[in-house]
């Protein structure tokens, strides 16, 4: 079984390699990564205020007090759904990009970081910045946008602190997502870091989307 170490290095190695072939077919290189200072900034200007919205539209409805003391009788339970949501959100990833891939799940790797004590999905393929997207916020749509409507609708607690506790695990996606919308202007191809939060961008130069 590889070390984290060679697997990190074979990450980078096929990511440089990759980068060259694009850079011979006329791409041009930009770093499209988000420093985790930054990604950390971005959970307050774009989580927050979006858990917010969520709390204001339940709050309308139903009664915020009621669905906390509903977890408080329920607690085992809720901690196990969102410890559970972190593998799941990673496994989402990697199916958003799945079937945007030739090689299909031979590109799509998962492990475990030790630097952050946090599991990984990496996309080994460069992918259109639609296509991107798609596998990028999958995650928070699934378990944190989707949930929050049903909690509004049906004012079921859990649901309700599912989807915010999602929404705030995905405040780097949401920073990258951020970070590449200039993206769609420009005919580019987006390939996941291999070891960093976001990714690199390779662009045609002087060609813009339709």
């Amino acid at each position: 079984m590889k070390s984290t170490k060679e697997i990190v290095q074979e990450r980078t190695e096929e990511s440089a390699k990759l980068r060259a072939e694009m850079e011979q077919q006329g791409y041009q290189f930009e770093d499209a990564t988000v420093s985790m200072l930054k990604a950390n900034l971005m959970v307050f200007l774009l989580s927050v205020p979006a858990c917010a919205v969520v709390v204001w539209a339940y709050g309308g409805q139903h009664s915020i007090l009621k669905a906390i003391e509903a977890i408080r009788h329920n607690q085992l339970f809720v901690i196990a759904v969102l410890i559970l949501s972190i593998p799941v959100h990673e496994c989402l990833h990697g199916l958003g990009w799945y079937s945007f891939c030739k090689r299909k799940w031979k590109s799509i790797c998962f492990g475990f970081a030790m630097r952050t004590l946090t599991p990984y999905c990496h996309c080994r393929e460069a992918l259109t910045v639609k296509q991107y997207y798609a596998g990028l916020l999958l995650p928070v749509t699934v378990l944190g946008f989707i949930p929050a409507a049903l909690a509004v609708l049906t004012g079921g607690p859990t649901v309700f602190f599912i989807a915010l506790y999602n929404i705030l695990l995905a405040g780097g996606d949401l920073a990258i997502a951020l970070v590449i919308l200039k993206y769609f202007k420009v005919r580019a191809r987006l390939l996941d870091h291999p070891t960093e939060c976001g990714c690199y961008a390779f662009v045609r130069p002087q060609e813009t989307t339709e």
